[in-house]
Formats: structure tokens, C-alpha cells, sequence
């Protein structure tokens, strides 16, 4: 896995060529959908030959988890392109990340939503499902997720039990 670059940005630091890269990345694996999502503020890329074949999305956000107000970091648009699956690269991408969240941000917890499909790379990387229910934000009102909340206890605190609310578009 030494052949893939891997770098952490604030979305202000990318060159538009990358941001482009990004985009279409997240485009071509994720479609346009009818969800508002909030932009990521941070990426961690993987690069090949300076092309970005790998993502994934940070944010900062206060949310509320039962009667908790938290700080988390949110993960978004993970996504690789399907010619370089299989390789560990996302998986990679990842632990960068939750680093970054846990030391350089810090927040108090990571957290993500997703389908069920992908609860098993998030689980073995020590992401654990949490009850709901999870509302987000949408132009036309408050909606509730229908995937998996999952988050990432850094074993300061434990994640409070309750209704989350991402307090804003999901992302």
C-alpha cells in the first residue's frame, strides 16, 4: 500500500484541478441525488501519479445525541474509484482521518451515516452503530435518516444515548 499518496486539506487549500478530481469522484460513485448536503470543511486524499482515486469528507458540527450537545467530526463521501478497490486505500484514508478529527480538530466523537452495505469496513475500522432515531435538515423541513448512524467513541466519553439531531443538511 506505499504506492498510493495520501494528504489532508481544508477544502480552501486545494488546487481547483483536485477539486474537480473530488467532485467528479463523488459524482460518479454517489449520482446526483435530491438530498441538500453540507460541504466537507477538510479531505483526506489518496493519490496516484497526482490523481485523486480515492476520498474522504470531514466536517466539524454540533449535534445533539439525547439531551447532549456534542462536537463531532463527521465523515462524508467515502468513495474510491472501482479500478482501485480492493486495495485498502479507503480503509487507508480513513484512519487518517479519524486521527486528524481525534488530534488536530479535536472533537469529541466521529460520526457517519450510511447504508448497511458498508457497516462492516466502518465496524472493523471502530465504528459502532448507534440507536436513533437521526433528523437532518432539508429545505422542505426536518427528515429522518434511513441508513446507519454510526460514530467513533475516542474513549474520552461514551456517546450519549438518545435522538440525534445533525442540527443542520446531513452530510
Amino acid at each position: 500500500m506505499t504506492d498510493i499518496d495520501i494528504r489532508i486539506s481544508s477544502l480552501k487549500g486545494i488546487p481547483s484541478t483536485a477539486l474537480s478530481q473530488l467532485d467528479a469522484l463523488f459524482d460518479g460513485i454517489f449520482g446526483k441525488e435530491p438530498t441538500v448536503y453540507s460541504d466537507s470543511d477538510w479531505f483526506v486524499m489518496g493519490l496516484l501519479a497526482g490523481e485523486v482515486v480515492s476520498r474522504v469528507g470531514i466536517l466539524k458540527r454540533v449535534v445533539s445525541a439525547g439531551d447532549e450537545v456534542v462536537v463531532v467530526g463527521g465523515i462524508s463521501g467515502v468513495a474510491t474509484l472501482p479500478e482501485y478497490r480492493r486495495r485498502g486505500y479507503a480503509s487507508a484514508l480513513m484512519r487518517n482521518a479519524q486521527e486528524f478529527m481525534r488530534e488536530e480538530l479535536p472533537t469529541d466523537f466521529g460520526l457517519l451515516i450510511c447504508n448497511t452495505r458498508r457497516r462492516q469496513l466502518y465496524e472493523r475500522l471502530g465504528w459502532k452503530v448507534v440507536p436513533g432515531p437521526t433528523t437532518y435538515a432539508q429545505p422542505g423541513g426536518s427528515e429522518t435518516l434511513s441508513g446507519l448512524t454510526m460514530v467513533l467513541e475516542y474513549g474520552r466519553a461514551r456517546w450519549p444515548a438518545g435522538p440525534i439531531d445533525l442540527c443542520g443538511y446531513p452530510w
